[in-house]
């Protein structure tokens, strides 16, 4: 799949290579892998300091693909959808009959 040079992803040893780097996340580390190696997005989910990121750079180094990090879009959206709420419903008049 990706990696400069191949074309395919070499589970198996990414999978140990990323393993002996990273501590008790060997099955988020194969899900991981199998959803690079199909060829498919990623989101990852979870509370603060459970080494997603870490995963995610570990597994980017090793497999040689680049690394793209979003975060706080959702409480961006979150934010911006309450604020324009507030301003339509503040702005909205009634007509007296």
């Amino acid at each position: 799949m990706v990696g400069e040079g191949s074309k395919e992803l070499s589970l198996p040893r990414y999978c140990n290579e990323v393993k002996s780097r990273i501590v008790a996340r060997g099955e988020e580390i194969k899900n991981i892998l199998a959803t690079l190696d199909a060829g498919r997005h990623l989101i990852l989910e979870g509370a603060p300091g459970t080494t997603k990121t870490t995963i995610l750079r570990t597994i980017t180094e090793v497999c040689q693909i680049p690394f793209s990090l979003v975060e706080d879009n959702l409480i961006f959206l979150v934010r911006q959808a309450s604020q324009s709420r507030r301003r339509a419903s503040s702005s909205w008049t009634t007509a007296s009959p």
